[in-house]
């Protein structure tokens, strides 16, 4: 069993219908032209951006519990973070597994993407189908009292979702860091960027 950070507060599942087609939306991704990624694949991005074997977590037919309680039963896992950012592939048994995951996700994000309790300043995306989806932001969040910088990407493909986000930053040197870092990192999975 392990933890994930949870990084916005979340609402409703529903949310997702509502965001599917939305004007406000200006960062689009065709999902089905995207290559498949496997296991192999993630960890040698990893690599490409200096993240070695004894610095993720790979896990097999195993299950990772959010700090709400929620439960994801995964075929196979890699967890990667390094001092900025977070890397995670997550494959399942079902696409309709994947899919809960992704929009498990979507409910994160809805206050981001609805600008619920602050203002979100940049580009962001959503959408999905039936076997695929993505989110994207790239921009910053502010609220009354502190400010979140986006330069995040989630890819839902079939029976598998992969993420990069920013994690820790304390200072706007350490975004454009963290920002230049995920760019390799979808580079070497020959991705786009948020």
């Amino acid at each position: 069993m392990k933890a994930k950070r949870i990084i916005a507060a979340g609402m409703s599942a529903l949310i997702l219908i509502s965001f599917t087609g939305c004007d406000f939306l200006n960062t689009k991704i065709d999902v089905d032209k995207l290559d498949e990624i496997d296991e192999e694949d993630w960890i040698d991005a990893l690599e490409e951006i200096g993240i070695t074997e004894e610095y993720y977590y790979y896990y097999e037919d195993d299950y990772f519990t959010f700090a709400d309680g929620t439960r994801f039963d995964i075929v196979s896992e890699i967890d990667a973070e390094t001092g900025l950012n977070c890397y995670y592939y997550s494959r399942f048994a079902t696409t309709e597994e994947a899919e809960e995951l992704f929009e498990y996700y979507v409910d994160l994000y809805s206050d981001v993407f609805n600008n619920e309790g602050g203002k979100f300043s940049g580009t962001k995306g959503l959408d999905s189908d039936d076997d695929s989806g993505y989110i994207v932001l790239n921009g910053d969040f502010e609220d009354e009292d502190s400010y979140a910088p986006y330069y995040d990407i989630l890819i839902w493909k079939d029976d598998v979702v992969v993420m990069a986000f920013i994690g820790n930053v304390e200072n706007e040197a350490q975004v454009t860091g963290a920002k230049m870092e995920i760019g390799n990192f979808l580079d070497a999975l020959g991705y786009p960027k948020p």
